[in-house]
């Protein structure tokens, strides 16, 4: 997998506009091709889940975060860095949401504590895109 960076042009006003996707290199009967895994929008999905969800799942905020890490390393994000978003990698499983909060939460509300911690480790994370 690769990040390709691509640059169009609108015929009339003449702007480039440029995108990047996530591409898999994979083999056909026909040669190799390429497949476009993700788009912008997919991180943007992920940095609003993360910053406006009442409760998260688990799994859920795991894929969010790694979209969200894809869109750092891409400098698509401002105000956070990489050691924050891995820390929040690990800290938004459900044992680390008991140690962190040092009280029995009740296991209905583990998705809503996570999403508060969440909202709090990524105060003021702004997206670029």
């Amino acid at each position: 997998m690769f990040i390709k960076k691509t640059i169009k042009t609108d015929p009339k006003t003449r702007k480039a506009y440029v995108a990047f996707h996530l591409v898999e290199s994979i083999r056909t009967e026909k040669g190799p091709r390429q497949r476009t895994l993700l788009y912008k929008d997919k991180v943007s999905r992920a940095y609003a889940i993360l910053l406006h969800s009442y409760q998260i799942d688990a799994i859920e905020a795991l894929n969010a975060i790694s979209l969200l890490k894809l869109g750092l390393d891409l400098d698509w994000l401002a105000n956070t860095t990489h050691a924050k978003v891995n820390t929040l990698l690990f800290a938004c499983r459900r044992g680390h949401l008991l140690s962190h909060y040092k009280e029995m939460i009740n296991p209905e509300e583990i998705p809503h504590k996570r999403s508060e911690f969440i909202h709090k480790t990524l105060h003021g994370i702004e997206l670029k895109i």
